[in-house]
């Protein structure tokens, strides 16, 4: 991709899929809800224009014949069924096809592009098996059926039907959903001040269904426009599920003096703009039905709905001929609209929020950044951090020299360190992304799974907003997916089973995410069969992982799950059963510095509860003195510090050197010995024993004294050295010598 006008746009196009995903899955779940038609026609026109305005005339025409297909839906001749949504979805696979040969990351699927383009053929021909409304409607009311039997449902509607019978193939929007009339007049001086009103007017689509008509009655002619005057102004609706103390915080930052950007909410149906009724849109009146004065304003109405939902896909769509209206002549001169209306120049305008004398407040800009950028931008912010050990070493060193100039380079230290402190939190921020952004696409995978395997399974997401460092994020995508696969596979019951266990026939998976201290939890939990105790301990005793002497608790039973190897499953299906999975999963979320458990109910269901650090880039870390050898211990790993007393060590036969701590026995590994050093103190009672936890197992670490406590750089040491086991990484102290860190989870096994 040379041209930067083709990187835009496949910038563009990804997130553009990422929603037509989501919105063709919630369009199989509510067929009949016309906001997420016009979502994907929106989506789906966007890409055809993008791809013809960089010459990817392919990848045009193919977008363009769903997009005629869509069309058809959104005219109500043809409703959605699971069917169609599966062709949808492969389409999307086509589509990313075409992309990954712009991008240079693979060939085009041919014969998927073939393959779905032949079953578009077949629906606008009508020779699939075609249903009235009507009878799709009752089918609502029975059992689910099937997914992989479903019917094409046609609309049979006679050409006299009265509105409201068209009306009532859409479902209303959602109660919670609400309609607001808006008046974007930004300041004139607004692209001068370095802001943006696309900013706003693209932050109020993402979070709704946006209508929006442009004024261009105050903008001069060419030879007196300013390139960086604002003269375009626009009125519209949006109907979105936010309140409107929420609205406010977007809002905000636009509205000041020499602005008028308000908003009101309207009591008005979602299709319906409901401009005429506060003077933001007023024209000309199409010829009444009735002599009915009553029902003259109903039919203005329903005009401009028409209009409204004409403009809100684009105005520079073309129509073919026959559905083209006549122009009048004041709209050959402007080119501003097809229908028979206008934009009122001086709408009425609603009380100001802001005080008279609130000073201007500046629009929040955004930017693209590669990651690269990002990753060069945090290696110095990294470097800063050592740089801030040197100098408090550096005072340290002063203050036994020159006390008075010692103070003063401690207090500069100090107050150095708090930029440090924010400048690290910052960058941490700006590379942290939602976790939904890997939660989400499961829906598919869950319902391709469930498809093909003759089940049913619903996903649910719970705080996908919360947010992970953008390389956790990453890397968390391979185990999540293995283990929602066995959730669907291992967890799930087929509706039969589920039926004759009392349960409902269509199982739950839900992905949650919170965050905890400095800890992201992420929980995979179904409603399934769940685990069975005896089962995994025999397995694990046939492949003499076990012996039969050993008495294990549950929790540590379900741990042999994550043995190299292990599986209790009788067949091997497509996604889970070959004994590879599990070890795997488990080492790379090791080695994210998080931890695994599973806890489980037989008959009830399991859950998998994973808890990741916010980032691997800079942790907070202890120091301990090891002989001559300084350690790094990552802070989250350590419970406390103890000198114990010679009565609580103990020894026992088969289970060696144990420290009793609150009438607890924590095994106690000497550290030194582990790693073949000389230390100062080899008794427990001279030296310092750290407590330390991966998952729920504790250890004693016997070392000789606590150094330091700081944020640490982590330095990977795999493009230059072997796996050492026991070591994590290292880090730069600063004196400039090398710290290993230590790799806690090795450490306990």
């Amino acid at each position: 991709m040379e041209s930067p006008g083709l990187e835009e746009f496949v910038e563009e196009v990804d997130e553009i899929l990422q929603d037509l995903e989501q919105g063709i899955l919630q369009l199989e779940a509510q067929p009949r809800k016309k906001s997420l038609v016009d979502r994907i026609f929106r989506n789906m026109h966007t890409i055809k224009g993008g791809a013809g305005m960089v010459m990817q005339t392919d990848l045009a025409d193919y977008a363009h014949k769903f997009e005629n297909l869509l069309d058809r839906v959104r005219s109500g001749e043809i409703i959605c069924t699971p069917e169609m949504a599966t062709l949808l979805l492969d389409a999307l696979d086509g589509l990313n096809s075409f992309m990954d040969r712009i991008r240079g990351t693979g060939d085009l699927n041919q014969e998927l592009i073939d393959r779905t383009l032949k079953q578009i053929g077949v629906f606008e021909s009508g020779e699939t098996p075609a249903a009235s409304v009507s009878d799709q409607q009752k089918s609502e009311q029975k059992p689910q059926q099937d997914q992989a039997s479903v019917e094409v449902s046609v609309l049979e509607q006679e050409k006299g039907a009265p509105k409201s019978e068209e009306q009532s193939l859409w479902d209303d929007e959602e109660e919670d959903e609400k309609g607001y009339l808006l008046n974007l007049k930004f300041s004139i001086e607004m692209l001068r001040n370095g802001s943006d009103p696309l900013l706003l007017i693209n932050e109020l689509d993402e979070i709704g269904d946006l209508t929006l008509f442009p004024h261009l009655n105050s903008v001069p002619e060419l030879k007196s426009l300013e390139p960086e005057e604002l003269h375009l102004w626009w009125s519209g609706k949006l109907v979105t599920g936010k309140s409107k103390e929420e609205l406010e915080n977007i809002f905000v930052f636009y509205q000041g003096d020499d602005a008028d950007v308000n908003y009101e909410p309207v009591e008005a149906p979602p299709e319906d703009p409901g401009l005429a009724s506060t003077g933001l849109v007023s024209g000309q009146q199409d010829p009444p039905s009735s002599a009915e004065s009553q029902t003259e304003k109903q039919n203005k109405t329903e005009d401009r709905t028409e209009a409204s939902e004409e403009k809100a896909i684009e105005t520079t769509e073309e129509k073919p001929q026959a559905e083209q209206p006549k122009a009048s002549e004041e709209e050959n001169k402007t080119g501003e609209m097809k229908k028979t209306y206008e934009v009122s120049e001086t709408p009425e305008k609603s009380p100001s929020k802001s005080p008279q004398n609130e000073p201007v407040v500046q629009t929040v800009q955004s930017i693209r950044v590669a990651v690269e950028k990002l990753d060069k931008l945090q290696n110095l912010v990294g470097e800063t951090v050592i740089n801030q050990s040197r100098l408090h070493q550096l005072s340290g060193q002063i203050m036994t020299v020159d006390e008075s100039l010692g103070e003063m380079l401690s207090q500069f230290v100090e107050d150095n360190e708090k930029s440090v402190r924010e400048l690290q939190d910052q960058i941490l921020q700006v590379r942290m992304i939602p976790v939904g952004s890997i939660f989400t696409p499961m829906r598919r995978t869950v319902r391709d799974f469930a498809n093909r395997n003759n089940k049913k399974i619903n996903l649910e997401i719970e705080g996908g907003e919360t947010e992970l460092d953008k390389t956790v994020t990453e890397q968390l995508h391979g185990p999540l997916v293995h283990l929602v696969r066995n959730s669907m596979d291992h967890g799930i019951e087929d509706p039969e089973t589920r039926k004759k266990k009392g349960k409902d026939s269509t199982g739950t998976i839900l992905l949650k995410a919170s965050q905890q201290e400095g800890y992201v939890i992420v929980e995979i939990e179904d409603d399934g069969g769940g685990i069975d105790p005896k089962a995994v301990f025999d397995s694990a005793l046939s492949k003499e992982l076990i012996s039969p002497s050993d008495e294990l608790t549950d929790r540590e039973i379900y741990q042999l799950l994550f043995l190299p190897g292990f599986t209790t499953a009788t067949e091997v299906s497509d996604v889970s059963g070959r004994g590879v999975g599990m070890d795997s999963v488990k080492r790379d979320i090791e080695a994210l510095l998080g931890t695994i458990e599973i806890s489980s109910t037989l008959g009830k269901g399991t859950n998998v509860r994973l808890k990741l650090p916010l980032t691997l880039a800079i942790i907070e870390g202890m120091m301990i003195d090891v002989g001559s050898q300084v350690f790094t211990v990552p802070l989250l790993s350590v419970n406390e510090a103890i000198r114990p007393l010679p009565k609580q060590v103990k020894k026992l036969k088969r289970k060696g050197e144990l420290v009793e701590i609150r009438g607890e026995y924590i095994p106690l590994l000497r550290l030194h010995e582990r790693l073949s050093l000389k230390p100062r103190f080899e008794k427990p009672t001279e030296g310092l024993v750290l407590v330390v936890q991966h998952a729920n197992r504790k250890q004693c670490l016997l070392v000789d004294e606590i150094v330091d406590q700081r944020p640490v750089v982590i330095k990977s040491l795999e493009d230059n050295f072997i796996q050492i086991p026991g070591i994590a990484g290292a880090t730069i102290l600063g004196d400039g010598r090398v710290s290993f860190i230590l790799d806690v989870p090795s450490l306990l096994n």
